[in-house]
């Protein structure tokens, strides 16, 4: 009976937040949907338990262990990634690097998103704090953009004080894998560079600079605290698919 309240408390769980995250970020928040799922399988696991529990009814042996085993591995996995994410949101940068790359994000129209403001406002602190290094804003423009997102980031920046010489426009790319190769591109050898972008995203952005063959340091912006655990489960979901097929 216990698994049973467990895996109903579970479903409810997945259920409230997805409500929260339509709510508060509307209907197209990225991965939302993903809760809903998971409140239905939860809801048919209690609902099995119980059918089975009532009627006495036992899985076969060989299924169970195969059940279970898939279950620890993909919790293992999950433990295993969470933990580097948590572990790449710590890293403190050096300072004087000589370039930071802002990696882009959605734009509505040409005003920045809450998420890609938040990298903007770590670029600035970075920025100010060390006047020598100078800024990639790496972004090109989207389906529902009306300027590239990079031009988004540099008015942002200039807005807010930042030095227009020292902030250099990448606005072709789309993916995280081109922001970086783009980026790096227009960075001389030899220079020390860090990648700034949301704390859940800074572990598979240095995977990305190290699978590209760079030397790169993660610098972790906030997050949205709203949506904070949707971009952690859904960034599990991300390495997965990167490690498996290449994809960012």
């Amino acid at each position: 009976m216990t698994f049973i309240i467990i895996f109903a408390v579970l479903a409810a769980l997945c259920l409230i937040y997805f409500v929260i995250i339509v709510s508060y970020g509307g209907i197209g928040t990225a991965f939302a949907f993903a809760w809903a799922v998971a409140a239905v399988v939860f809801a048919a696991v209690a609902v099995l338990w119980y059918v089975f529990r009532k009627h006495h009814i036992r899985l076969p042996g060989w299924l169970t262990v195969t059940i279970l085993a898939f279950a620890g591995v993909i919790l293992a996995a999950f433990i295993f990634v969470e933990t580097n994410i948590v572990v790449a949101m710590g890293h403190k940068p050096s300072s004087d690097l000589d370039y930071v790359i802002v990696l882009g994000a959605q734009v509505r129209g040409t005003r920045v998103t809450r998420s890609l403001a938040k990298r903007l406002d770590k670029a600035c602190e970075y920025l100010t704090s060390n006047p020598g290094t100078m800024c990639i804003v790496s972004g090109g423009k989207g389906s529902g953009e009306d300027i590239s997102e990079a031009e988004a980031m540099y008015d942002y920046l200039v807005s807010a004080g930042i030095d227009s010489s020292r902030i250099i426009m990448e606005n072709r790319s789309t993916s995280t894998m081109e922001n970086i190769q783009y980026s790096m591109d227009m960075v001389p050898d030899g220079a020390k560079v860090g990648v700034i972008s949301n704390n859940f995203h800074v572990y598979r952005a240095t995977l990305v600079c190290k699978k590209l063959g760079y030397e790169a340091e993660g610098i972790a912006a906030g997050a949205d605290e709203i949506l904070f655990l949707n971009y952690m489960v859904r960034e599990f979901a991300a390495i997965v698919r990167y490690v498996i097929g290449g994809m960012v």
